[in-house]
């Protein structure tokens, strides 16, 4: 290093070379110049280090980071870290997150999220697996259960519950083999009706611009018939054990040569007998103590007479007499019952 020094007065300058911190050699012949290290400010080796550093130059040691000193000796992936605002010491950094090899899979449908505890990260390439769908034969809350595509459609009036969760093809239609249609048609099997009471009414039949139904069969059977325009008045119905009974209305046989047929036989409540000296004991059953027997002479025979029912005798027979005691005829009997 060259160093000029002017100095004062009339000396001319002189160019002073330093090697180190001393003079080795000075340019000029007047004056003497006498520079130490002292003057120059330089650091010489040995000088010890401060601040930051530590030891001596020219090979000072690091031991603080901005007044900061750290202590000990590192391992492969330690860093400094602080353990007061002016000390720190070489340590293994915390184990960051490492990459999930599995993720939870879904257990139920709708489940809640959550934000988790755990130190693991999911790849970028994860997914969640779903809850298995159930079968036909379980069952899930709010799950509808579908095995695959239905091969064919029941038809209608074959209701049920059905538990086969299939689903209808896209294209598919209902029979109508067996339904019957709105606008009517021909059923072939019986049609039951449960009903709440026996008044309810079963079947209702009107004419288009009726007010009241024409025809009604109830719950218990009976039969009611009107006009349309008003309440059904004809009313034939069961009123006792093997007792059917037409209310409000009269019985009209219509057609001529229509009437009315009764069968005979024993206990019944129509027949003949013949009498002998001018009497005949009928049995029946059919006989009241208020029973109506009609008699009329169906064939003569001997010599007729007056006809009457003598005696009778409830469930068991009446006698038929004549007023003449030679009446051998043939009479024919009725019995009819007050309603």
């Amino acid at each position: 290093m060259n160093v000029t020094v002017t100095p004062n007065g009339t000396q001319p300058p002189r160019v002073i070379q330093v090697t180190d911190g001393a003079v080795t050699s000075i340019n000029g012949q007047r004056g003497d110049v006498t520079i130490t290290t002292a003057t120059l400010g330089a650091i010489a080796t040995g000088d010890a280090a401060g601040g930051d550093l530590s030891g001596t130059y020219p090979n000072p040691a690091v031991t603080k980071v901005n007044g900061v000193a750290v202590t000990g000796t590192p391992t492969s992936g330690q860093v400094p870290t602080a353990t007061s605002g002016t000390a720190a010491t070489w340590q293994t950094p915390a184990a960051g997150p490492t990459a999930a090899g599995t993720v939870t899979a879904q257990t139920s449908f709708g489940a809640a999220s959550s934000s988790g505890a755990a130190t693991t990260y999911s790849r970028g390439d994860h997914s969640h697996g779903t809850p298995t769908l159930p079968t036909a034969s379980t069952s899930t809350a709010g799950v509808v259960q579908l095995d695959g595509t239905a091969a064919d459609i029941a038809a209608l009036g074959t209701q049920a519950a059905g538990s086969t969760g299939k689903a209808a093809d896209a294209g598919h239609v209902h029979p109508t083999t067996g339904v019957l249609p709105t606008a009517g048609g021909t059923m072939t099997g019986g049609i039951n009706s449960s009903l709440a009471a026996t008044t309810s009414p079963a079947l209702g039949v009107f004419v288009a611009g009726d007010t009241f139904d024409r025809g009604r069969i109830l719950a218990s059977g009976q039969i009611e018939m009107g006009s349309g325009s008003a309440a059904r008045e004809v009313v034939l119905s069961r009123t006792a054990a093997n007792q059917l009974s037409l209310t409000t209305s009269d019985l009209r046989i219509a057609t001529a040569g229509r009437g009315l047929m009764v069968a005979e036989g024993s206990n019944a409540k129509m027949g003949t007998a013949t009498l002998a000296a001018g009497t005949a004991t009928v049995s029946t059953t059919a006989v009241t103590a208020n029973s109506r027997i009609f008699l009329t002479n169906q064939a003569l025979g001997g010599t007729a007479g007056f006809l009457r029912v003598s005696a009778r005798t409830a469930g068991t027979s009446f006698t038929i007499t004549s007023s003449s005691g030679t009446d051998t005829s043939t009479v024919a009997w009725m019995i009819v019952e007050p309603a």
